[in-house]
């Protein structure tokens, strides 16, 4: 089948890999998150925190930048007890993030806005108690605000679950007609890397390219250099675009905080090679910053 060559486009018009954004949520505590509240909400409590964020990894060099979505499905939300409008969250989040970047046609210039959908944060039926159509009727309703508000494409993460991440893709191709990136969390055994549901990376790419994604990856749990194991299994796995974002580094419990001690030196070191082994984008989760995601851009600039 043939698929959309957007992300491939950026990579032969910049002559490097694509660079996405690190994490969103350490930022927004920095700068005053309420205690207990889900980063999603800084959108409408504090909007310019939410602005500012999305600037400063601009500024770093990202050319990709996700809306602070990823809770702001309806499920996750109830579970919170947060904020029920879900089409307004959404598009609100959407405008924060467009107003960080110039949006000219040419693509040397030009830096992506990626419409943000994590999981609902539930067990799906019969492990848990969320029944498949209801996760889907939440994913479509969240692509659906995403996609009318303006984003660029679709980018799904942080799916511990092959079977939640499908459901979430078929929504999202349900849901519009952009193209759709899917990140997996893996975690490392002894005998390789797997879900939480025992899936192989293979088995995840070869499910999701069956299913129309146009972009596949890994994002979370792991730090940089188990990520880059894990990046040289995906890409001999599959055709289609990769998108690689480790954690920085493994977390640490320091009193009621968990912090990340990966500095950006170390990460980009790790993470930079990639782009010489065919990963087509390269990102931050858990723990980076934008000065990881500066350093990172200019090592794979060189």
């Amino acid at each position: 089948m043939e698929r959309p060559f957007w992300i491939e486009s950026l990579t032969r018009v910049r002559g490097r890999p694509i660079l996405f954004d690190g994490a969103m949520g350490s930022l927004l505590i920095a700068g005053g998150l309420r205690p207990g509240a889900i980063p999603d909400m800084c959108c409408i409590e504090k909007p310019d925190l939410v602005r500012d964020a999305h600037i400063r990894y601009v500024s770093a060099g990202s050319d990709v930048i996700h809306t602070n979505t990823f809770g702001s499905n309806r499920i996750r939300l109830s579970q919170a007890g947060e904020f029920d409008d879900v089409e307004r969250l959404n598009r609100v989040a959407v405008k924060l993030a467009r107003e960080a970047v110039d949006t000219p046609d040419d693509l040397e210039t030009r830096t992506l806005v990626a419409g943000d959908v994590g999981p609902t944060g539930k067990l799906l039926k019969p492990l848990g108690e969320v029944a498949p159509e209801e996760a889907r009727e939440a994913f479509l309703e969240q692509v659906h605000a995403l996609s009318q508000a303006g984003v660029d494409f679709i980018s799904i993460e942080t799916m511990f679950s092959l079977q939640e991440a499908l459901i979430a893709l078929k929504a999202a191709k349900e849901g519009c007609t952009l193209p759709v990136s899917v990140c997996i969390t893996y975690e490392k055994r002894k005998n390789g890397f797997f879900t939480v549901m025992g899936d192989t990376p293979g088995l995840c790419v070869e499910a999701l390219a069956a299913e129309g994604a146009d972009m596949v990856g890994a994002n979370c749990t792991l730090g940089s250099a188990d990520m880059r194991e894990l990046a040289v299994e995906l890409v001999a796995a599959t055709d289609l675009p990769v998108l690689i974002e480790p954690n920085a580094g493994q977390p640490v419990a320091r009193g009621d905080r968990v912090e990340y001690l990966e500095g950006p030196s170390v990460f980009a070191a790790n993470v930079a090679p990639l782009a010489s082994q065919g990963v087509t984008a390269l990102g931050g989760c858990c723990g980076t910053t934008p000065e990881h995601i500066e350093e990172l851009r200019r090592l794979v600039s060189k």
